[in-house]
């Protein structure tokens, strides 16, 4: 379940909660009424404290889930910055003596003609062994 359905649904879930406890409220102060339910201070009074402890108890949370869950959704949705390259990061080319085509880096790879395993540079297009310095950075 995505974060955009969870906030949905727990939104739905406050609003038809609060839905129901006003129904509560219409037949405590409207229909009792009717069956000869006396106003008196004596019940009233608890009543609406309960009724407001209840409204406070579900509103807290419910408003910092649905916080939350925007949060959430927001972070999702927001693109991710892409880095930045400076000059100062920026990669020195080689050429190639050999096809004279120019790269970054060179593919690094071991030389076994001498009998023993030595690292060396090669151009990633022609396969040129550059030996010197010079040639590669």
């Amino acid at each position: 379940m995505s974060g955009a359905s969870k906030g949905f649904a727990v939104a739905i879930a406050i609003f038809s909660f609060f839905g129901w406890m006003s129904r509560m409220d219409f037949i405590v102060h409207g229909i009792l009424y009717r069956y000869g339910l006396q106003f008196s201070y004596e019940w009233a009074n608890p009543y609406w404290t309960f009724t407001r402890t209840i409204y406070v108890c579900i509103a807290l949370p419910g408003a910092a889930s649905l916080g939350l869950l925007f949060l959430d959704v927001r972070r999702k949705v927001t693109p991710k910055r892409k880095p930045t390259f400076h000059p100062a990061n920026r990669l020195v080319t080689v050429t190639c003596p050999s096809c004279k085509k120019r790269f970054s880096n060179a593919l690094v790879m071991y030389d076994y003609s001498k009998g023993k395993a030595d690292l060396v540079n090669i151009c990633p297009y022609c396969n040129t062994v550059l030996r010197d310095k010079s040639q590669v950075n």
